[in-house]
């Protein structure tokens, strides 16, 4: 038996790779907490750095949650990639309903980085266009 350096259990207790020992249900609400999935989870005790192993943090959760969170996760990544493309899709109406006239058409200046109008820049040679200004 090891004493929880968290809550001070004397209890059967989970050691880290670092060496810490933590109980598991102490180690269980930590990692349950965090974004296990997305995250590389560290040793919880203060100043440590040291990584959580994958095979270990899956211990901790269960296959069903571990599971259960991926499932969450793919699922919050594929609503965020259909409103990424629902709003590029709605930008790309807005430019196309104005008209051509009104469109600013903007470049970079290679030496100063600023955006300026395309009429009002000046084509090089090697057609790298600057800046008024510059």
């Amino acid at each position: 038996m090891l004493s929880c350096r968290h809550c001070h259990a004397e209890t059967a207790a989970e050691q880290m790779s670092c060496g810490h020992v933590m109980c598991r249900p102490c180690l269980q609400r930590y990692v349950l907490a965090a974004e296990f999935v997305r995250e590389t989870l560290h040793c919880p005790m203060r100043g440590c750095a040291a990584q959580l192993p994958s095979s270990q943090v899956r211990g901790l959760v269960g296959e069903k949650a571990y599971e259960q969170r991926m499932a969450a996760m793919v699922e919050e990544d594929a609503a965020l990639a259909r409103q990424t493309a629902e709003e590029l899709a709605r930008e790309d109406a807005a430019a196309e309903a104005e008209p051509r006239s009104a469109q600013r058409f903007l470049v970079q200046c290679p030496v100063c980085f600023d955006d300026g109008d395309l009429e009002e820049s000046v084509a090089l040679d090697c057609d790298h266009k600057l800046c008024a200004g510059c």
